[in-house]
Protein backbone atom coordinates (compact mmCIF):
# COMPACT_ATOMS: atom_id res chain seq x y z
CA UNK A 1 0.00 0.00 0.00
CA UNK A 2 1.25 3.19 -1.15
CA UNK A 3 1.30 6.40 1.29
CA UNK A 4 0.46 9.21 0.07
CA UNK A 5 2.21 12.26 0.73
CA UNK A 6 1.85 16.27 0.20
CA UNK A 7 3.82 16.97 -2.93
CA UNK A 8 5.76 20.45 -1.98
CA UNK A 9 7.13 21.06 -5.47
CA UNK A 10 6.89 19.42 -8.96
CA UNK A 11 9.67 19.89 -11.91
CA UNK A 12 8.50 18.52 -15.47
CA UNK A 13 10.35 18.45 -19.01
CA UNK A 14 8.43 16.34 -21.75
CA UNK A 15 10.56 13.05 -20.60
CA UNK A 16 11.37 13.01 -16.92
CA UNK A 17 9.48 14.32 -13.66
CA UNK A 18 11.22 15.24 -10.10
CA UNK A 19 8.69 15.81 -7.35
CA UNK A 20 9.25 16.86 -3.89
CA UNK A 21 7.06 15.32 -1.10
CA UNK A 22 6.90 15.91 2.55
CA UNK A 23 7.99 12.73 5.02
CA UNK A 24 8.80 14.75 7.63
CA UNK A 25 6.84 12.88 10.22
CA UNK A 26 9.73 10.66 9.98
CA UNK A 27 12.15 13.30 9.93
CA UNK A 28 12.79 13.37 6.03
CA UNK A 29 11.94 14.34 2.86
CA UNK A 30 11.23 12.10 -0.37
CA UNK A 31 12.32 12.83 -3.40
CA UNK A 32 10.37 11.06 -6.08
CA UNK A 33 11.56 10.86 -10.02
CA UNK A 34 10.51 8.77 -13.09
CA UNK A 35 11.07 9.14 -17.23
CA UNK A 36 7.94 8.48 -19.17
CA UNK A 37 6.35 9.21 -22.88
CA UNK A 38 3.56 10.47 -23.73
CA UNK A 39 0.63 8.34 -24.30
CA UNK A 40 3.12 5.58 -22.60
CA UNK A 41 3.53 6.43 -19.25
CA UNK A 42 5.94 5.95 -16.99
CA UNK A 43 9.23 3.62 -18.58
CA UNK A 44 11.57 3.80 -15.28
CA UNK A 45 10.98 5.75 -11.56
CA UNK A 46 13.00 5.87 -8.32
CA UNK A 47 13.28 7.58 -5.25
CA UNK A 48 15.16 8.40 -2.64
CA UNK A 49 14.61 9.57 1.15
CA UNK A 50 16.65 12.48 1.98
CA UNK A 51 17.19 13.68 6.17
CA UNK A 52 16.00 17.16 6.77
CA UNK A 53 19.67 18.34 8.36
CA UNK A 54 21.14 17.21 5.14
CA UNK A 55 18.26 18.67 3.10
CA UNK A 56 18.74 22.20 4.54
CA UNK A 57 21.97 22.31 3.22
CA UNK A 58 21.93 20.89 -0.25
CA UNK A 59 19.17 23.17 -0.91
CA UNK A 60 20.54 26.31 0.34
CA UNK A 61 24.06 25.53 -1.70
CA UNK A 62 21.51 25.09 -4.82
CA UNK A 63 19.95 28.34 -4.10
CA UNK A 64 23.10 30.07 -3.76
CA UNK A 65 24.51 28.59 -7.11
CA UNK A 66 27.41 27.25 -5.16
CA UNK A 67 29.84 24.41 -5.77
CA UNK A 68 27.98 20.87 -5.61
CA UNK A 69 28.96 17.05 -5.71
CA UNK A 70 27.12 15.56 -3.45
CA UNK A 71 26.06 11.64 -3.02
CA UNK A 72 23.90 10.33 -0.54
CA UNK A 73 23.51 6.72 0.22
CA UNK A 74 20.64 5.04 1.81
CA UNK A 75 18.59 1.94 1.69
CA UNK A 76 16.38 -0.39 3.15
CA UNK A 77 15.98 -4.53 3.94
CA UNK A 78 12.60 -6.30 3.10
CA UNK A 79 11.77 -9.84 2.73
CA UNK A 80 13.09 -9.59 -0.92
CA UNK A 81 16.84 -8.47 0.56
CA UNK A 82 18.48 -5.87 1.11
CA UNK A 83 17.88 -2.34 -1.45
CA UNK A 84 20.15 0.60 -2.31
CA UNK A 85 18.74 4.27 -3.08
CA UNK A 86 21.32 6.24 -4.17
CA UNK A 87 20.80 10.73 -4.67
CA UNK A 88 23.64 12.26 -6.42
CA UNK A 89 23.84 16.38 -6.98
CA UNK A 90 26.14 18.06 -9.10
CA UNK A 91 26.53 21.67 -10.69
CA UNK A 92 28.32 22.16 -14.10
CA UNK A 93 31.78 23.33 -14.38
CA UNK A 94 30.24 25.92 -15.79
CA UNK A 95 27.52 27.28 -13.56
CA UNK A 96 24.53 26.84 -15.82
CA UNK A 97 23.19 23.13 -14.77
CA UNK A 98 22.28 21.10 -11.85
CA UNK A 99 21.65 17.34 -12.43
CA UNK A 100 19.47 15.57 -9.59
CA UNK A 101 20.34 11.79 -9.82
CA UNK A 102 18.40 8.74 -8.16
CA UNK A 103 19.72 5.31 -8.65
CA UNK A 104 17.64 2.38 -6.70
CA UNK A 105 19.10 -1.35 -7.28
CA UNK A 106 19.96 -4.57 -5.35
CA UNK A 107 21.79 -3.63 -2.21
CA UNK A 108 24.58 -5.42 0.55
CA UNK A 109 24.51 -4.91 4.09
CA UNK A 110 27.81 -3.37 5.61
CA UNK A 111 28.78 -2.42 9.51
CA UNK A 112 26.05 -1.55 11.76
CA UNK A 113 22.97 -1.98 9.19
CA UNK A 114 23.94 0.61 6.19
CA UNK A 115 23.12 -0.37 2.77
CA UNK A 116 25.78 0.14 -0.08
CA UNK A 117 24.72 -0.37 -3.87
CA UNK A 118 25.82 -3.42 -5.17
CA UNK A 119 26.40 -4.21 -9.00
CA UNK A 120 24.17 -2.13 -11.42
CA UNK A 121 21.89 -0.50 -10.37
CA UNK A 122 17.87 -1.30 -11.60
CA UNK A 123 16.77 1.76 -12.07
CA UNK A 124 18.30 5.59 -12.77
CA UNK A 125 16.72 8.94 -13.48
CA UNK A 126 19.21 12.07 -14.24
CA UNK A 127 17.19 14.73 -14.33
CA UNK A 128 18.91 18.10 -15.70
CA UNK A 129 18.06 21.56 -13.96
CA UNK A 130 18.50 24.90 -15.89
CA UNK A 131 20.30 26.64 -12.94
CA UNK A 132 17.51 29.57 -12.16
CA UNK A 133 14.81 26.66 -11.94
CA UNK A 134 16.98 24.69 -9.73
CA UNK A 135 16.97 27.57 -7.39
CA UNK A 136 13.71 27.99 -7.69
CA UNK A 137 13.19 24.10 -6.50
CA UNK A 138 15.74 24.64 -3.98
CA UNK A 139 14.18 28.02 -2.59
CA UNK A 140 10.53 26.12 -2.57
CA UNK A 141 12.06 23.78 -0.10
CA UNK A 142 13.93 26.10 2.15
CA UNK A 143 10.79 27.89 2.71
CA UNK A 144 8.49 24.90 2.91
CA UNK A 145 10.97 23.11 6.07
CA UNK A 146 10.85 26.61 7.55
CA UNK A 147 7.20 26.79 8.08
CA UNK A 148 7.53 23.26 9.15
CA UNK A 149 9.81 24.16 12.30
CA UNK A 150 7.22 27.40 12.84
CA UNK A 151 4.11 24.97 13.10
CA UNK A 152 6.41 22.43 14.86
CA UNK A 153 7.01 25.15 17.68
CA UNK A 154 3.60 26.57 17.84
CA UNK A 155 2.16 22.89 18.62
CA UNK A 156 5.24 22.12 21.22
CA UNK A 157 4.45 25.90 22.86
CA UNK A 158 0.44 26.07 22.07
CA UNK A 159 -0.24 27.22 25.63
CA UNK A 160 -3.12 24.95 27.29
CA UNK A 161 -6.55 25.89 28.70
CA UNK A 162 -6.06 27.88 31.88
CA UNK A 163 -2.61 28.44 31.88
CA UNK A 164 0.48 31.34 30.98
CA UNK A 165 2.55 31.99 28.75
CA UNK A 166 4.76 33.08 31.28
CA UNK A 167 5.10 30.04 33.34
CA UNK A 168 6.72 28.36 30.09
CA UNK A 169 5.30 25.31 28.15
CA UNK A 170 6.85 22.32 27.29
CA UNK A 171 10.64 23.02 26.31
CA UNK A 172 9.72 26.40 25.43
CA UNK A 173 11.27 28.81 27.96
CA UNK A 174 8.54 31.50 30.04
CA UNK A 175 7.61 34.62 27.63
CA UNK A 176 9.03 37.76 29.38
CA UNK A 177 6.28 40.61 30.01
CA UNK A 178 7.55 43.45 28.16
CA UNK A 179 5.17 46.10 29.71
CA UNK A 180 3.89 49.44 28.07
CA UNK A 181 5.78 52.17 26.76
CA UNK A 182 5.80 55.26 28.65
CA UNK A 183 5.97 58.27 26.86
CA UNK A 184 8.37 61.21 27.68
CA UNK A 185 10.78 58.22 29.98
CA UNK A 186 13.61 56.99 27.78
CA UNK A 187 16.34 54.75 28.56
CA UNK A 188 20.52 55.29 27.82
CA UNK A 189 20.08 54.13 24.13
CA UNK A 190 17.52 56.97 23.66
CA UNK A 191 14.64 54.53 23.15
CA UNK A 192 11.52 54.50 25.18
CA UNK A 193 11.42 52.37 28.67
CA UNK A 194 9.61 49.70 29.54
CA UNK A 195 7.90 49.48 32.49
CA UNK A 196 5.69 46.71 34.18
CA UNK A 197 2.59 47.81 35.48
CA UNK A 198 0.63 47.05 38.45
CA UNK A 199 -3.03 46.91 38.80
Amino acid sequence: MNEKRYRLYEYMTRTKWLHVEDALSIGKLRLFAGSYQRGQGAQMTAFHFLDVADARVLFSDVAASAPIDYCDFKGTTNSQGPHSRVLKVKASGNGDKVWFRLENGPGEVIGQGAVKPRGEAEAVVNIPFETWEARKLALAVLSYLQAGEVLDMMRRCAVPPGSSPQDGVGDCPPIQAVGDFVPGEEGASGSPSRVRRSG
